[in-house]
């Protein structure tokens, strides 16, 4: 028996979706269907689990790109410059300088149901909550392509979230007020903090706390921005993995020093790290420090040893599952490979190199940063 079988189901799950990303149509999936079959036969015949699990996670990835290949290809027939009934379910507003921008999902154009989510500007802000129902008219376009080689693909990014189109043109027609009231008030928190950071700080600071604390650059002048990236620490303006981490580990480990029990410390610092993470729109490398911090806190709570590559791996396959476009998102790409540079390779080379050189700390450290750079490099 595999006593690790996520990443056998991950390493399946990533070649099914590049397959599918790869050679598209009713032919590349029944050749990946034939090739699940096969696997499946092969270790059924053989009593192994790996070929087993691989054809799982290849049938898994493959079905899902499969379906997210044909959500765009149903969006891009409604990009003709014509307007449309647009009507969707609100999942985030975020306030720009001049506008406001608006996510829905569960889309319907025109009656017709439609997956992915779309993107809306505003010019005033929608009196209404996370979740209520919003309807309008509009034509739907796709997001520009880079005009030169290397340059930022915008639709590649947006993709990466899961928003396959923008809408412009648009004509607020119907709010239908509902909507999930924890999430609406998650973000009047992030809100409301963010207005006291710009009150009581000078303008030149108050963006650049606001980015550090919550992840949001709009308040950040394109100055600093460009100071920032030209110096390459524009990272410190991106809320990671590591401060999710910091967070939770700090609230479980109060808990359990001021005397609380695994459950009551477990219990406490989950919610936090959960609500941070909607709190800073919940980007690849937030959301997989939270699943990751989770499961270790759920370990420790039932006393079951935490394997760092398993829980890797599940939070892979849960982000790459709910959007397989991630794969390609370089937000992924860098917050995984880092971790597998850390987790998973460097304690490999601190053994090769155990009593080879330098004391144990400094080597560990150079070991460790030399390691990440490598692994993360473009």
């Amino acid at each position: 028996m595999n006593r690790r079988p996520l990443p056998c189901v991950l390493a399946g799950f990533v070649l099914g979706e590049v397959w599918i990303w790869q050679f598209h149509g009713t032919a590349a999936f029944a050749a990946l269907c034939l090739a699940v079959i096969i696997c499946f036969i092969i270790g059924v015949l053989r009593k192994g689990s790996l070929f087993v699990l691989l054809a799982i996670g290849f049938l898994l990835g493959g079905v899902k790109t499969q379906e997210w290949n044909l959500y765009k290809n149903k969006t891009e027939q409604w990009m003709n410059g014509e307007t449309y009934f647009i009507q969707g379910q609100i999942e985030e507003v975020t306030k720009k300088d001049y506008s406001y921008s608006v996510v829905i999902h569960n889309i319907k154009i025109d009656g017709v149901s439609q997956g992915g989510k779309l993107l809306i500007y505003l010019d005033e802000e929608p009196e209404c909550f996370i979740g209520s129902r919003i309807v309008l008219k509009g034509s739907i376009e796709k997001f520009d392509l880079p005009t030169n080689p290397g340059g930022f693909n915008l639709r590649s990014y947006r993709e990466g979230k899961g928003i396959l189109a923008l809408v412009t043109n648009t004509q607020l027609i119907e709010v239908r007020i509902g909507g999930f009231l924890v999430k609406e008030g998650i973000y009047d928190i992030r809100e409301k903090a963010s207005n006291y950071i710009k009150t009581h700080m000078k303008e030149k600071y108050s963006g650049i706390a606001i980015a550090m604390a919550f992840g949001n650059k709009d308040y950040v002048p394109e100055e600093e921005k460009s100071l920032y990236e030209f110096g390459g620490i524009s990272h410190v303006l991106a809320v990671s993995g590591l401060h999710m981490s910091l967070l939770g580990a700090a609230v479980y480990k109060l808990l359990r020093r001021i005397g609380c029990g695994y459950s009551l410390s477990v219990c406490g610092s989950m919610p936090c790290v959960l609500i941070y993470a909607v709190m800073t729109g919940m980007s690849s490398s937030c959301l997989r420090a939270a699943i990751m911090l989770c499961i270790y806190l759920i370990a420790e709570w039932k006393g079951y040893y935490y394997d760092l590559f398993s829980a890797l791996s599940l939070a892979a396959i849960w982000l790459l599952y709910e959007i397989p476009a991630r794969l390609f998102d370089s937000g992924f790409l860098l917050s995984f490979g880092a971790m597998i540079s850390v987790g998973i390779l460097c304690p490999f080379l601190f053994r090769v190199f155990q009593y080879k050189i330098g004391e144990k700390k400094v080597r560990d450290s150079l070991l460790s940063g030399f390691m990440i750079t490598v692994f993360t490099m473009p």
